[in-house]
């Protein structure tokens, strides 16, 4: 269905009635399929090449935990990013990089690293917030342009000098101290365990909610206590799962619900239960059941849960087009349970794509990213630590690409239109290596294809079917019977009755954003058959389109 949605067919050629009907086919061994053919036909479909890589550094500090796009810093015409390492003991933990040829543009420490919850940067306009772990878990706000500090703030009031204190995540907030400039939300971790509200012109503390305990996720919510000011829920917990709800004026408790494992990550909804008050959406660490719920902001109760669909560490929650169409936002789930995931509004999973399980196969990082493949919609990155980067349709969840980093995928951000081609662009990071593609690509290489070498008989009803990736298309002949076409590590139908298999042809497909390809000579002895088109795109790991059939008839001349 999704694939009769997304590729079309024309053909050129004649589609005349069979003579006789499809009962007149003559049987022919495949060995004569070459051998005295009929003129050529066309038979059209979309296709585009794999993900581009522009650039492509394997000299970087082993892990990055945080990317995010930044404005045009270098004035090259192309957007720019940042990127934050989780080694604290680089000289230079928070690097800046041209989107056009990855030279860094600036780089500095703040003094610590990044967790692997991917909060801590955060922007707004010309001004870039940063949270580290660090021996003081500091927060500071930089400049975009140079990477030069406006101020800095230690959350922790007295460090040791021998630990770590955490610094987890932060959000820009709108102004809550009256002084028309954005504020920051932190969560905090161990050496500060609270949710702190800090103001945007001097990182002075505005209030602090201390929950003696660990701190992973912050966000604004609605004005739930009526005191016209928005509220804060945050989420946390290792020793006391928590997910609870402070006054954004004051930072006192407005109610706290206890949760089945630690909150990781908290964003704020649509209205599920029609009191007109946006409800929150938390996912968890690692729980036998569900790590994803929504709950009431009036009281923190529980709306839904995603039992036995996103049961391990939930490392991120990201706002998602209206993939259900029932006008409200959905959400895209990162974590550890080896895919990416698209959720409703209301608790439905609407697409859950998954990668392999290579090293654990952990989404370390899922991202939107702008309209990849022109349908219209916004589609999805992710990284993963099976060492490949996928593009998946951010509608319907199938693959668009993957590319192999060839190292642990960790870290991943859109960035606006770098080409000017109206296509976003992709800066991704893995261990030791930063890479930034060409987003709008297209479709996936695909894996070696091997069929079995004998050759059947044509029956009476033959099927074409035509295999794409880049580069390539393959027309095999199928007759019905006991054939088998391997994949590697692909091993469901493919809807098709396939029998013994034989190579027709193998040439050159057309270039991306091509549309369609010319089939090759056929023998005379199919002239008055009818014959089956199906085109199958085959991607990594087994993800595939398969588009309707078309059938038409052989004619001669």
């Amino acid at each position: 269905m999704i694939a009769s949605m997304l590729l079309t067919a024309a053909l050129t050629a004649s589609l005349l009635p069979p003579p006789g009907g499809a009962d007149d086919l003559v049987p022919a061994a495949i060995d004569s399929v070459l051998a005295q053919p009929t003129d050529p036909f066309f038979y059209g479909q979309p296709f585009a090449a794999a993900g581009v890589s522009w650039f492509r550094d394997t000299a970087a500090p082993a892990n990055a935990r945080t990317m995010i796009d930044l404005p045009d810093v270098d004035d090259d015409g192309v957007a720019d990013f940042a990127v934050g390492y989780d080694d604290l003991d680089a000289s230079a933990t928070l690097h800046a990089r041209s989107g056009a040829t990855g030279a860094r543009l600036w780089s500095d420490s703040p003094g610590g690293g990044f967790f692997r919850v991917p909060g801590g940067l955060a922007r707004d306009g010309d001004r870039l917030a940063v949270a580290v772990t660090s021996a003081a878990a500091r927060v500071e706000l930089r400049h975009v342009a140079d990477g030069g500090v406006i101020w800095a703030t230690d959350l922790a009031r007295e460090p040791d000098g021998a630990s770590l204190a955490a610094a987890y995540q932060v959000r820009f907030v709108e102004d809550l101290d009256d002084d028309d400039i954005p504020d920051l939300l932190v969560a905090a971790g161990v050496g500060v365990g609270a949710a702190v509200l800090l103001s945007g012109a001097d990182g002075s503390e505005i209030w602090r909610h201390a929950t003696g305990d660990t701190v992973y996720g912050v966000t604004l919510t609605g004005d739930c206590d009526g005191d016209g000011t928005p509220d804060v829920a945050f989420v946390g917990g290792d020793v006391a799962p928590v997910l609870g709800l402070l006054s954004g004026a004051e930072g006192s408790l407005l109610w706290s619900q206890r949760l089945t494992g630690p909150g990781s990550a908290v964003v704020a909804g649509h209205d599920l239960d029609d009191d007109d008050l946006g409800d929150l959406v938390v996912g968890t660490f690692s729980q036998p059941e569900s790590c994803l719920f929504a709950y009431s902001l009036a009281d923190g109760a529980q709306i839904w849960s995603s039992d036995f669909v996103i049961t391990d560490d939930v490392l991120s929650i990201d706002p998602l087009d209206d993939v259900d169409e029932d006008g409200r936002t959905d959400w895209l789930i990162a974590g550890f349970d080896n895919a990416a995931n698209a959720v409703t509004a209301t608790g439905f999973v609407a697409w859950r794509s998954e990668v392999t399980v290579n090293n654990g196969g952990h989404v370390l990082a899922a991202r939107p990213a702008g309209d990849l493949d022109g349908e219209g919609t916004i589609d999805v990155i992710c990284t993963s630590v099976d060492h490949w980067v996928y593009a998946f349709d951010g509608k319907f969840g199938f693959l668009l690409w993957a590319m192999d980093l060839r190292a642990r995928g960790t870290a991943v951000t859109a960035l606006p239109d770098p080409a000017g081609v109206g296509k976003p662009g992709l800066a991704v990071a893995a261990k030791h290596v930063i890479e930034v593609f060409d987003g709008g690509s297209g479709l996936a290489s695909g894996p070696e294809v091997f069929f079995n070498e004998h050759a059947g008989e044509l029956n009476v009803v033959t099927e074409i079917l035509s295999f794409t990736y880049p580069g390539a298309h393959i027309i095999l002949f199928a007759a019905l019977g006991t054939g088998e076409l391997v994949l590697p590590g692909y091993d469901q139908p493919f809807g098709l009755d396939l029998g013994s298999l034989g190579v027709v042809a193998e040439y050159p497909g057309p270039p991306a954003g091509g549309q369609g390809f010319q089939i090759p000579p056929l023998p005379r002895d199919l002239v008055g058959s009818t014959i089956f088109v199906q085109s199958l795109e085959i991607y990594q790991n087994g993800h595939r389109l398969l588009s309707d059939v078309e059938s038409f008839d052989i004619v001669d001349g």
